[in-house]
């Protein structure tokens, strides 16, 4: 597990981000601190997956700097048990970089693809029905769902491959994005998520402006979707965005 420890948990700390609530970066190979004197401080309360997100997080870098830390490793290895024990109790961005840190690099991608595949169609069926229309936009492009455990897992090179297995094998491709979606229509069928399926609500620009207006920050108590429509319309946006040779 070491060279997992040394690999895949770096990239995570390099790439991974919370927006405001963000540990600062330490080490030689970070650039220096952008000044933030003229920079106005948005403290916004992080919900529960957040912070054990950034747990996960703060023990990986712990790790990168001493790989001899036990209680980094404690919180990294329980962490990869729960998640292995019971997947669907953690929110999708947190599988994601679990998958991508962890189950990328010892099982490698046509192993852990179906699980990526998996995570995206919860994490957009998520972000349809309870993510405003700005925080849509931050989980696909500034967190990256659909391609974050790539990156994490292997950065280009991950996408790469999985660039070339649709190019060459395109067959096997879809029958490893077809087991993922089975495998979260299966899931979702038998509603087994244990996860808090509104995580999608901590993104959004609305929030940051309640917060900086001093007003409560907005409580989301109706799904933009009914949910058979949701989950319809995240099945095929994450198999056209992991399959597009067949747009």
């Amino acid at each position: 597990m070491k060279n997992l420890y040394t690999t895949g948990l770096i990239t995570l700390v390099l790439s991974i981000s919370y927006s405001a609530h963000a540990a600062p970066a330490t080490g030689a190979d970070h650039a220096a601190p952008p000044d933030r004197s003229n920079m106005t401080r948005i403290d916004l309360k992080p919900q529960a997956w957040q912070v054990r997100r950034q747990a996960f997080a703060l023990a990986a870098n712990t790790l990168r700097q001493n790989p001899n830390d036990d209680k980094a490793r404690q919180t990294v290895d329980q962490t990869v048990a729960a998640y292995n024990k019971n997947p669907i109790s953690y929110t999708p961005m947190e599988a994601m970089e679990i998958l991508g840190a962890i189950h990328l690099h010892k099982d490698g991608i046509l192993k852990a693809m179906p699980l990526i595949v998996m995570e995206a169609v919860f994490g957009w069926y998520d972000a349809l029905q309870w993510g405003s229309e700005t925080g849509q936009k931050e989980i696909e492009r500034n967190e990256r769902l659909f391609t974050r455990a790539l990156q994490i897992g292997g950065g280009n090179k991950a996408v790469n491959d999985w660039a070339e297995l649709l190019e060459k094998d395109p067959q096997t491709a879809i029958r490893i994005v077809d087991e993922g979606i089975a495998r979260a229509t299966r899931l979702h069928a038998k509603d087994k998520t244990a996860y808090d399926h509104k995580w999608p609500s901590a993104y959004s620009l609305e929030r940051t402006l309640a917060v900086m207006a001093g007003k409560p920050e907005p409580v989301v108590n109706t799904p933009n979707l009914p949910s058979a429509r949701a989950w319809k319309e995240a099945v095929e946006y994450v198999r056209n965005f992991y399959i597009p040779l067949e747009k």
